[in-house]
């Protein structure tokens, strides 16, 4: 992950959240983000710009310590780490789609929304392929995810909602229809 390291506030970062932990999620995030960029092959119509996404990064990382140092938490979950990873990845849209090219395809529209709901559906279980979904349950997936998928594009997108999302989501996997 290019430009962190040279950001003004990047020793603060580490010396609050680790080295390991600022690195490795800059990293993990920056690759995520790489491999979403050449998977949909946005190369000649979308430039991913890695100064506003260093930002974002900033931003992220900056989020995560102050949550971690007011309610004085030893380890950051997961879900709260891609919710607020895609707040931030919406708010600051690090792909750009290049001027003058005629955009044609609807791949090519929302795609912040698309990589956040990417990294939201990996802290659901989704996006790896491993859960399995039954045939009477897709069509009611596919329904939440578009649902999810709307919610990102025009809805509130604060980190906070998000991760309730996440972990509302991931609960109601757990339901049995007789609580319902």
């Amino acid at each position: 992950m290019r430009g962190i390291h040279s950001h003004s506030s990047y020793e603060e970062l580490v010396n609050s959240l680790g080295e390991s932990f600022v690195f490795g999620l800059a990293e993990m995030i920056y690759r995520k983000a790489e491999s979403f960029y050449q998977l949909r092959g946005l190369k000649d119509t979308v430039h991913f710009d890695e100064e506003i996404f260093s930002r974002c990064m900033v931003d992220i990382l900056f989020d995560l310590k102050r949550l971690k140092e007011f309610h004085e938490l030893e380890e950051i979950s997961f879900e709260r780490i891609l919710a607020y990873s895609a707040g931030w990845i919406i708010r600051r849209q690090p792909f750009q789609r290049i001027r003058g090219v005629v955009y044609s395809d609807k791949k090519q529209q929302y795609l912040n929304e698309k990589f956040a709901f990417v990294l939201l559906m990996e802290s659901i279980d989704l996006a790896d392929g491993k859960n399995k979904i039954r045939k009477e349950d897709a069509k009611h997936v596919q329904e939440l995810a578009d649902h999810i998928f709307y919610h990102l594009c025009y809805r509130d997108v604060e980190p906070e909602n998000l991760e309730l999302m996440i972990y509302a989501v991931n609960f109601g996997k757990y339901m049995k229809e007789e609580f319902i």
